[in-house]
């Protein structure tokens, strides 16, 4: 079920040991398994890829450390796998697109669209696709299925333009309205057809939630104005005058996503590990994360050795649902021997549209602000240990 709140949930779990993600090669890619080795320039010239073609649906690609790959128009090609041991950059003044099966960002890697002094440009997008494969993985090369969306042990920088991601109004919003008096000044940079989701107020058991989307039109000094074709389909009661109704703004600039929502074994995520040093914002993440929180975990069973490392058993599960995929997930991200590492900020972002878990600090060291989940059916906002 979807959201009736935007404030944060806050739960803090305490597991039972899990695979240690962070330790592990990835990928295990046997010999031949990339197609093209990036010498460096423009994604979309042959130069930039030894004189052969620009990468094709299916191949697998590396950008080796020291080389610099830019992306500056919108790909259509399925490239399986991109390992980005040098830099990856979306040109901020350009609409981009790159559709991929897997990006995995290496230690001495870098991904960059935009950064927080040189944002993806107000008008213009910069999106990343998570090819849909199906639901069976290679195992020869990601026993741990780890594969299919961002992988980082690296350095990722995401920046979209900056808005105001929620604002509030001082009364009720009735059935038919298109105009709604604001509680707080008027948002910045919500544009034309943003999409805005109003929180619910009222349930019944067996029925729906009462939030819906609306789209934007304009704004006055205290009052935002919604598209004729999305008027109010819902009455959004305040219950107390202390207690304003909350809309949030779920469009941004810069999107990852998955090509398509099902099935959810074959959907794309968000893994930031050990040593990936992580600063995102104004960023949306859709139809990501494959942990179904609707049902049991079905993974092979993980035991502890005498050194506290987890290790595969015999007796597997057919890992329909397996645990830490999610979203937006900072997996064991602290600072460890490092403590000059910088803390990892998400600012700014949405989560739209999870089975799962949307934002994840498992033993990390994350600041998360201004971040809003919608469409999720674990957890909006998680902290985790163990």
């Amino acid at each position: 079920m979807k959201s009736n709140t935007f404030r944060t949930i806050l739960i803090l779990l305490f597991c039972w040991p899990m695979v240690q993600l962070s330790g592990q090669t990835f990928p295990n890619s046997p010999t031949g398994f990339y197609h093209r080795t990036a010498t460096g320039g423009n994604w979309n010239q042959t130069s930039t890829w030894g004189n052969q073609t620009v990468p094709g649906t299916g191949q697998s690609v590396r950008i080796p450390q020291g080389v610099t790959v830019v992306v500056t128009n919108l790909n259509s090609a399925e490239v399986k796998f991109i390992r980005v041991e040098g830099t990856l950059i979306f040109r901020p003044t350009l609409n981009t697109k790159l559709t991929a099966e897997t990006i995995y960002i290496a230690s001495q890697g870098k991904l960059r669209m935009g950064t927080a002094t040189r944002p993806i440009a107000v008008n213009r997008t910069a999106e990343i696709v998570f090819s849909n494969s199906g639901p069976a993985f290679n195992t020869i090369w990601d026993a741990r299925e780890i594969s299919r969306g961002l992988i980082s042990d690296g350095q990722v920088v995401i920046a979209g333009s900056a808005k105001t991601n929620r604002v509030e109004c001082d009364n009720s919003i009735q059935l038919g309205q298109t105009s709604i008096n604001l509680h707080l000044p008027a948002p910045t940079n919500w544009r034309v057809n943003d999409e805005l989701a109003i929180a619910g107020t009222q349930f019944k058991q067996g029925t729906h939630h009462s939030d819906e989307i609306v789209r934007f039109l304009s704004k006055g000094a205290t009052q935002i104005n919604l598209q004729g074709s999305t008027p109010i389909q819902k009455p959004h009661l305040r219950v107390r005058t202390d207690m304003n109704l909350h809309i949030a703004n779920l469009t941004r600039n810069v999107i990852l996503r998955s090509e398509s929502a099902s099935p959810i074994k074959a959907r794309g995520h968000a893994m930031f590990r050990a040593g990936s040093d992580v600063d995102i914002r104004y960023a949306s993440f859709i139809d990501l994360g494959r942990t179904d929180k609707t049902r049991a975990l079905n993974e092979r069973i993980i035991t502890v050795n005498g050194t506290g490392t987890g290790q595969f058993t015999n007796i597997p599960g057919d890992s329909t649902n397996r645990r830490g995929r999610y979203s937006v997930h900072f997996h064991m991200n602290g600072p460890g021997p490092n403590v000059n590492k910088p803390t990892a900020s998400v600012i700014g972002c949405v989560v739209r549209g999870t089975p799962g878990w949307g934002f994840v600090n498992h033993s990390s060291n994350v600041f998360f602000k201004d971040n809003i989940c919608y469409d999720f059916k674990g957890a909006g906002f998680v902290t985790e240990a163990g």
